[in-house]
């Protein structure tokens, strides 16, 4: 306990040495950089004080202990820049002031289709649905951009929020939550909304969707035009089953079977219309012997007169 009660006098009579050889030092400085004034003749009566005087205070020596003690006592903490510190997160590297305030060094967030991005996600919260595809928010693909929002284009008979996904269907719109055509159209097996084939027969088609929606299930498209199936003949409205001769019917479009209007319905019974008659063992109405006559003399007829006429 006493050595250490002398350690601590040797050490305080240590500084105090050296703080008094420091303020020597600058009364020395001090002197020597004080500009020479003019010369003056001395008074008479004035006593020469020695220069020597001011300077001549003992220096104590000091030892390497006593440097020891002067170095520990000297070393203060060094005081850190409290802004810094408070950019600072605790169990983090030390941050450079630079990148601290440089604006370039701040990351930039995207906000809509087109910024910048790094990874799906930063695009997904400001655009819902959206991808970030070389280094931008985008759409993906088969989706389209509308109301803050990335949506799925879909077909016909798929789910829909707004009529933007349905746009790859010429006159297809959302309806109650599905892609359906607008009217009149119709839709088709192949994802094709097509305009019905009309109450006129054998009307342009371009599937057989065209034709049935207008003349029932056995009507086709053939050759681009709509017509009834084998056995089916068009009544005006559909296409119905061919009534044999001696059916029942209605009306004369029951008995038709073909354009020439071979067949008729009298007495509610399908027969050959005026001018027609059955052959033996068949279903069939052909011109009869009388009525061809007729025409054969017609044309012979007109021959003549016209070699007459250009003779």
């Amino acid at each position: 306990m006493a050595s250490q009660r002398v350690l601590y006098v040797l050490g305080w009579l240590v500084l105090v040495a050296a703080a008094r050889a420091q303020e020597a030092d600058v009364a020395v400085q001090n002197v020597t950089e004080t500009p020479v004034q003019p010369s003056q003749p001395p008074a008479e009566t004035a006593t020469e004080i020695p220069v020597q005087a001011a300077t001549s205070a003992p220096v104590p020596e000091v030892t390497e202990k006593s440097a020891e003690v002067v170095t520990a006592a000297s070393a203060q903490p060094e005081v850190e820049d409290p802004l810094l510190a408070a950019k600072k997160v605790e169990g983090s590297p030390e941050l450079d002031q630079t990148a601290i305030f440089e604006p370039d060094a701040i990351n930039k967030v995207p906000v809509g289709l087109g910024d910048e991005c790094e990874e799906e996600a930063q695009c997904d919260r400001v655009v819902p649905n959206s991808d970030c595809r070389d280094n931008k928010c985008t759409c993906p693909h088969n989706h389209i951009f509308d109301t803050g929002r990335c949506w799925e284009r879909q077909m016909l008979g798929g789910n829909c929020n707004i009529s933007l996904q349905c746009d790859n269907v010429e006159f297809a719109t959302c309806a109650q939550g599905v892609c359906t055509c607008v009217d009149p159209y119709i839709p088709s097996p192949v994802n094709k909304c097509l305009q019905p084939a009309g109450d006129v027969y054998r009307a342009p088609c371009v599937e057989d969707i065209q034709c049935t929606h207008s003349y029932g299930d056995e009507a086709r498209c053939s050759n681009n035009m709509c017509r009834c199936t084998n056995n089916y003949h068009f009544n005006g409205t559909t296409c119905i089953a061919d009534k044999k001769l001696g059916e029942i019917c209605e009306v004369h479009e029951d008995c038709a079977v073909s354009d020439e209007g071979s067949r008729m319905c009298q007495d509610n019974n399908c027969t050959c219309a005026e001018g027609y008659k059955t052959l033996p063992g068949e279903e069939i109405c052909t011109k009869s012997s009388g009525e061809e006559l007729a025409v054969s003399l017609t044309w012979i007829l007109c021959i003549v007169v016209a070699k007459y006429y250009l003779a």
